[in-house]
């Protein structure tokens, strides 16, 4: 993942073209899309954990171009996919609502399945499962 800007301390940032997959795989998901200039979008969101993922600019308006506006999904309660074992994780986009992969399943699946088919299904461990509570 590249970041190619941002704007002081604030936890909004730019991302390059092509990386919303990447920030997916982060915890991110895409909320809406906006029309502005880096520095117009980067005031939007200040102070907002959000990833602006750059698109198509725009014709006609100078300076402006689209951004996938991605925000980080929550930890929560959520239900083992595997055994129906209560966890926490972030939701994934390819796993029913409200449902992860607990601790104790992880290896056994992990086994069941190649690297990326794993994570295809789970997403990324400390991220979707797995994760720290805090």
């Amino acid at each position: 993942m590249q970041i190619t800007e941002s704007l002081n301390d604030t936890e909004a940032k730019i991302c390059d073209f092509g990386t919303a997959p990447a920030q997916a795989l982060a915890g991110y998901k895409i909320l809406n899309t906006v029309v502005e200039t880096d520095v117009g979008a980067l005031a939007l969101f200040a102070g907002q954990d959000v990833r602006l993922v750059r698109g198509a600019r725009v014709y006609g308006a100078a300076g402006k171009q689209e951004f996938a506006v991605m925000v980080r999904l929550p930890v929560r309660r959520m239900l083992c996919s595997c055994c129906g074992g209560v966890t926490i994780g972030r939701q994934w986009h390819n796993r029913d609502d409200g449902f992860g992969l607990c601790v104790d399943c992880i290896d056994f699946c992990h086994r069941r399945e190649t690297p990326e088919r794993f994570q295809s299904l789970y997403g990324a461990r400390g991220v979707h499962f797995d994760v720290k509570s805090t």
